[in-house]
């Protein structure tokens, strides 16, 4: 469903999306947390952040923080947002 609204959304040329696919020139990655296991990036966006579980998600949660080298963005609602920012501490 994400990868479809990502889809609809028009970015400036030369850039596209490119959705599950990696090693695009003039590309966003758009990606899982869980495919981006061991690969890293400039910046991350955390699309969801309302859905993750404290403690069903927490290695999770950590293997998406920590492949930021930069900027790591949250997306969600306050709440979500917070509770992630407060299981990063």
């Amino acid at each position: 469903m994400f990868y479809d609204l990502l889809k609809e959304r028009p970015l400036p040329k030369p850039i596209h999306w490119a959705i599950e696919n990696c090693n695009v020139s003039n590309a966003i990655r758009v990606d899982t947390a869980q495919r981006f296991k061991g690969l890293e990036a400039a910046i991350v966006y955390l699309w969801g952040a309302d859905d993750f579980d404290s403690e069903r998600d927490k290695e999770l949660l950590y293997v998406t923080i920590t492949r930021a080298k930069s900027r790591m963005l949250l997306v969600g609602e306050l709440q979500g947002c917070q509770s992630v920012i407060e299981q990063t501490k």
